[in-house]
This record gives C-alpha cells, structure tokens and sequence, in this order.
C-alpha cells in the first residue's frame, strides 16, 4: 500500500467514526396526529399538562403542538414548562411561536388548524416520563380562541389535578449516544491514515529544502 493509499485510508476511517458520533435532530415523542377535534383554551392560567415518555437520556430541543383557532390571529408566544411531577404545571419560560406548513381546515367553519413549534433550548433529560405544560399564549389579533387540539392519545394527561383527554404534539430533540469506541482494525486504520499523513508532510517539507 503506498503513502496515498494510506492517507486516503486513513481520512476515510477518521471521518467513518467521527460521523458515527453524531447525534441527529428527531422526534423523541409522538402523541399522534391531530383529529380536528376541539380543545382545551389555552389562554390564561390553564393548569393543564401532557405526560411523555424518553426511552433514552436525551436533549430536548423543541416542541411541536396543534391548535384549533377561532378567529383571524395565530400564536406568537406562549409559557412552558416541563417537570417530572404529576399534577404539577410549572411555567418555566416564555417561547416565541411559529408555525410549521400551511393552514388546514378546522373543527367547523369557524375554526382553522395550525401546527406550531418552538424552541425549548438545550434540555438535558434522563431517560422516564415528563410531563409538558403550556398555558398563556399570545396571539397576533385580538378576539376568537386558541385551543390546544385533543387526540386522545397515549399521553396521560391532568387538568387541575384531574384526569383530562390527551393533546396534539411532539417533543424535539436527539438521543444522547455515547461515544462509539472504534474497532482495532478501525484503530490500526486511523494510526497509518495518521503516519501517512506525517510522511507526506515531512517528503514535502524535504522536496522544499531540496529546491531551495
């Protein structure tokens, strides 16, 4: 095998395993989609809260959640929280909102749909079951409704203390993984890939004291 040859080996073993670290952006909880079904206001101090369930530590990063609108105006900025306890609804920060795709139709004609997402920042979560609060959401116009969308899905979820049919949304995020350790051959690999690139380097710096 020639000095390139173990260069080109060498880099591509190197890029394998870094590539093999890298964590990617995903759903780390589904509750389903939305139904087109009517919610719970999510105006004010609503005390209403979803469970989820991480399999895996991971950083949660966003989350996605379905609304049914009245009115002319969308969400732009709602309280949000996240606690391990049960029938506990803490507001932990204020997100700006967005939303994601395009308008659908509503419960009836006075209602429209609308999936929105915000950024949680970087939420370091062992592995167990969470439970996801929101409440107080601005919207752009005034008058009408903003109602988090029932699905009834695998979440459980509380109002004020007392059981109450689940919502629409998604936790954001990525698994935390641990670093992967490379094989020996991937080992053995990376260390010629490296020599090789020593060599070449000193070839070059003697092919340039040479032509001076």
């Amino acid at each position: 095998m020639n000095i390139k040859a173990i260069f080109i080996s060498g880099a591509v073993a190197v890029a394998a395993f870094s590539a093999s670290n890298q964590a990617q952006a995903d759903i780390l909880y589904d509750n389903g989609p939305s139904p087109n079904n009517n919610g719970i206001n999510l105006a004010g101090f609503i005390q209403i809260a979803n469970s989820f369930t991480l399999s895996q530590a991971s950083t949660v990063t966003g989350v996605n959640f379905t609304t049914q609108n009245s009115g002319a105006g969308v969400v732009t900025s709602i309280h949000w929280g996240i606690t391990s306890l049960i029938n506990n609804y803490p507001d932990q920060a204020t997100a700006t909102v967005t939303q994601v795709g395009v308008p659908f139709p509503g419960l009836g004609p006075t209602y429209t749909g609308y999936t929105n997402t915000f950024s949680t920042g970087s939420l370091s979560l062992a592995a167990g079951t969470y439970y996801l609060s929101l409440q107080q959401v601005t919207v752009s116009a005034a008058g009408g409704f903003v109602n988090w969308d029932i699905n009834s899905g695998p979440s459980s979820a509380s109002l004020g203390g007392n059981p109450y049919p689940s919502e629409t949304f998604q936790i954001l995020g990525t698994v935390d993984v641990a670093p992967a350790v490379p094989e020996p051959s991937t080992w053995a690999m990376m260390i010629l890939g490296f020599a090789g690139i020593g060599f070449m380097a000193y070839r070059r710096r003697s092919n340039q004291t040479a032509v001076a």
